[in-house]
């Protein structure tokens, strides 16, 4: 063996070196493919994230379109009532037009200051509410308009009670004068909570 390895010393070595030149050119391409891998993955995410960029510089103008347009009609979407003195004073009117578009009289409208009772349960006095003791005279053709008409204002709203009794009232017709209804109807606004 000794006598195999120094005649063929020289292509021993040769054919060594070759197949360790192989194996590190094979190492080497399989790093140079993960390296080309990454930076191919990275420039595609960096074409992604300037499209991503691009389409939201492109849809600022309708974002702020969107947003004016939710500002502007932020009281049309809004079910509570503004906890403000002027929006309850035009509530008072509203609710007096009102009973007189629906053939009612509004005998009286006032404020309620003491705590609510609710399904047997007692709700404390709270600034979250507008409790409002409504008294009207009218027909019950009327009153059950009115009702209607009062479910279908934009502040949302509870009736919690509603008393009727039969009364005396004067109207062009006497059958109508015959049957009119003085009916008391407490309500609750639910106001909007303090910014």
């Amino acid at each position: 063996m000794l006598n195999f390895i120094k005649k063929y010393y020289i292509s021993i070595i040769i054919v060594a070196s070759l197949f360790i030149i192989i194996i590190i050119a094979i190492y080497q391409s399989f790093h140079i493919a993960t390296l080309i891998k990454q930076k191919s993955e990275e420039f595609e995410q960096i074409q992604l994230d300037y499209a991503l960029a691009q389409r939201f510089v492109d849809n600022v103008y309708k974002l702020k379109q969107d947003n004016q347009y939710l500002t502007e009609f932020y009281d049309r979407i809004s079910f509570f009532l503004p906890n403000d003195d002027d929006e309850k004073i035009k509530l008072f009117s509203t609710l007096e037009q009102l009973a007189k578009d629906t053939g009612n009289e509004s005998l009286s409208l006032s404020v309620v200051k003491t705590p609510i009772v609710k399904d047997g349960d007692i709700i404390p006095l709270t600034d979250n509410y507008l409790h409002i003791q409504l008294s009207l005279v009218g027909t019950y053709n009327d009153l059950i308009y009115f009702m209607t008409k009062l479910e279908n204002t934009k502040y949302f709203s509870d009736i919690l009670s509603f008393d009727s009794k039969k009364t005396q009232g004067s109207r062009e017709n006497e059958d109508l004068g015959n049957n009119l209804l003085q009916t008391t109807i407490d309500i609750v606004f639910y106001l909007e909570a303090n910014k």
